[in-house]
């Protein structure tokens, strides 16, 4: 028996309803569709305070972090859930700017002994498809501040 699994079994939903100030836990998570990648990358942000008296090695302060997630997948006929929700992703990203509203939404990634919520903005999304290749689309998100201190914006949630 393994512990690791396969990528497929990783779900992914978007909550474009739920308020930054709301338990994530609580939202209505709409599928993405054909998914075939998903990815969460995390990093430090920070500043170098180098003095005289630093050795070899910079002298750095962590100021905050950044948490990206991409979703990419295909379109698909037969997947009418997915594709009205990629549409209405696109259509919801568009709207938004130009609106002059932000394209914030939470995000919650399933996986087996794991959910991660991140609360986010739509930063941008790509399609792609050749005459004799699948249609793809990729979408991409940043976390971001829920401006509620009670309410991280990157929230893991462990089951056994």
């Amino acid at each position: 028996m393994t512990d690791k699994y396969l990528g497929e079994v990783v779900v992914v939903g978007f909550d474009d309803a739920l308020l930054a100030s709301a338990l994530p836990s609580t939202g209505t998570y709409k599928p993405f569709g054909l998914v075939n990648s998903k990815s969460m990358s995390s990093s430090a942000n920070t500043i170098n305070v180098n003095t005289d008296a630093t050795g070899s090695v910079d002298d750095n302060l962590t100021t905050g972090q950044s948490f990206e997630v991409t979703v990419s997948g295909l379109s698909a006929k037969q997947d009418v859930a997915g594709s009205v929700n990629q549409a209405f992703l696109q259509n919801y990203y568009h709207a938004r700017m130009a609106a002059g509203e932000q394209p914030t939404l939470w995000l919650e990634v399933i996986e087996p002994g794991k959910t991660t919520y991140v609360f986010a903005h739509l930063t941008g999304y790509s399609t792609s498809g050749a005459s004799k290749e699948a249609q793809t689309l990729e979408f991409t998100f940043v976390a971001t501040s829920t401006n509620d201190p009670a309410n991280s914006a990157v929230q893991f949630v462990y089951t056994p």
